[in-house]
This record gives C-alpha cells, structure tokens and sequence, in this order.
C-alpha cells in the first residue's frame, strides 16, 4: 500500500511506495496525479522505490494504459531507491521528464531536487 508524503507543494506529489504496489494503488495515484495535472497543468512527481519488493502484473497492465495520459505533464520524476532504480530511471526516455535517481538515505536531497525542499514552496 502506497502513502502520500505531506508537506510539499500542491503541484509536487510525492510517494512511499512501500512493499508491493497493486493494481489499486496504481489507480489511486494515477487519480492524485491527474487532479494536480488539472489545477496546475504540470506536475512533479518523487518517488521512494526503496522498499518495494513486488508489483501485481494487473498494476504494469494499468500503469501501462494509464501513462499516456501523464506525458508531457510531468517536469521533473525523482525516485528513491537502489541500484536497480537507478539504472531504471536511466533507461526513462528525456520527453517523459528530467529524471534523477537517489539513494535510499538521500529523501532531503531528493525532496529538494524535485522541488519540494526548504526555500521551493
């Protein structure tokens, strides 16, 4: 089950992904995303992968449709996570979104880089 962080900016949405992300999950997202996307036209978006061991094959199918919808939409993605995110977030395409990776100990940094730390709000 994911949960939303708090204290950031209403056009920065920032998500603990936690131990698996279900098909629900990726709807609830989705859903938070695109009502930003509708106030504010853009968004940015942090992710914290370091604890996610799974994901349910209906969630990829559901991500996969729902994904056109947030291209162009989304300025900057920061995930949080190990090697394996890492080289994940090097593979993502430059007109999805500027993308950085960040190590589990690294939520500050990343909180700032995507615009959310102290002196962005």
């Amino acid at each position: 089950m994911y949960r939303r962080l708090s204290d950031t900016p209403s056009d920065v949405l920032a998500y603990d992904l936690g131990v698996e992300l279900t098909a629900e999950d990726v709807e609830g997202i989705h859903a938070e995303v695109s009502a930003a996307i509708e106030e504010h036209d853009s968004v940015r978006l942090l992710v914290m992968a370091d604890r996610l061991q799974g994901v349910e094959p209906a969630a990829v199918w559901r991500e996969l449709r729902m994904t056109p919808d947030l291209v162009g939409h989304v300025e900057r993605l920061a995930v949080v996570g190990d090697e394996r995110w890492h080289t994940w977030v090097t593979t993502l395409p430059d007109t999805l979104a500027e993308a950085e990776s960040f190590e589990p100990d690294a939520l500050a940094t990343a909180l700032e880089w995507v615009g959310a730390g102290p002196g962005t709000a």
